[in-house]
């Protein structure tokens, strides 16, 4: 449950109805609980304990990885089958870019014997717990190239990016302009290094790709939400690493609207790559080629790439007197 409807609400566990404690071990007889996610000791009707629960958050914690739950069935007793001979896999689709320590744990929760099921002690010290991650994903973004597709009109860039848009890798959604749209009416934003007047840009660029003409999809094709804290945050701390390294190579100057613009721009991107399993982005806006000096300064040479798009003049004419 969520405690508000804010964007910063606070995820809570909820329903404890058939809450008990255990005072013996294995103490426990009675059979309740959502069959998906209840542990096979359960359905075997055997006597069980806490040891239970674990079961129950691997469960949990396979849903939130992937997307789906492990167990599945065609009715119910072919579900309940799986669930008491513990059968599931990780479907490679949306495992690939999941790591080995978070597929280990949950293998350790969803194992059938419950005296060989890590204990919730254990699982805190887990190395996926213990993983330290945020400097290793910091690291990989700003190594990550960043594509931008450029070209004349009629070029056959939606074509090219539906294409590339199918590779393992790269996601090429269809392009929202966002840097295009927003430039004319940035000043009406005010000062943006207020977080107040930053926050209020972030939530309207977020509603306004999520309003795009082609919606924007995860990997389950399901429509995507922005997190706008999420968004924020992300998007201030590329503005706190280029206004660093401004001032380390010299400069004093604040930053300007259309780092603030771009900055949610990456953030939106980035998001759209991880919730798609993939590594790199493209944008196919032939407008960003006007940007090409700001964005220079904020990916840097190694990280900026762009796809030319040529076609013969005849084509394109042909094509125009077609549409």
């Amino acid at each position: 449950m969520l405690d508000s409807d804010k964007e910063d609400a606070h995820l809570k566990l909820a329903d404890f109805g058939f809450a008990r404690r255990e005072d013996t071990p294995n103490c426990f007889k009675t059979m309740c609980g959502t069959p998906s996610y209840v542990a096979c000791e359960v359905l075997k009707r055997l006597p069980y304990g806490i040891q239970a629960d674990m079961w129950s958050i691997g469960v949990i914690v396979y849903s939130l990885l992937a997307g789906y739950q492990p167990f599945r069935g065609d009715n119910d007793d072919a579900l309940k089958t799986a669930i008491m001979i513990g059968s599931f896999e990780f479907d490679r689709q949306f495992w690939k870019d999941i790591s080995s320590e978070a597929s280990y744990l949950v293998c350790s929760m969803l194992t059938v014997d419950p005296t060989k099921r890590i204990t919730a002690e254990a699982a805190l010290h887990h190395p996926w717990f213990k993983k330290d991650i945020g400097t290793k994903q910091a690291s990989e973004e700003v190594d990550t190239p960043v594509y931008f597709m450029v070209g004349s009109q009629r070029s056959g860039s939606n074509w090219l990016r539906t294409m590339i848009d199918e590779r393992e890798d790269l996601a090429g959604p269809h392009p929202p302009h966002v840097m295009r749209d927003f430039m004319p009416i940035l000043g009406k934003f005010g000062d943006l290094s207020s977080a107040d007047n930053f926050k209020v840009l972030v939530d309207h660029v977020c509603r306004f790709v999520e309003r795009n003409q082609v919606p924007w999809t995860n990997k389950h094709g399901s429509p995507i939400r922005f997190p706008r804290v999420n968004i924020f945050n992300a998007a201030y701390n590329s503005c706190e690493r280029f206004l660093s390294a401004r001032q380390s190579s010299g400069g004093d100057q604040p930053l300007e609207g259309v780092i603030y613009l771009l900055s949610v721009f990456d953030a939106i991107m980035n998001f759209y790559v991880k919730a798609n399993g993939k590594r790199v982005w493209m944008c196919k806006s032939m407008g960003m080629s006007k940007f090409h000096d700001i964005l220079l300064d904020f990916y840097g040479e190694k990280r900026l790439r762009y796809i030319y798009l040529v076609r013969d003049p005849r084509d394109v004419a042909m094509s125009f007197m077609k549409t």
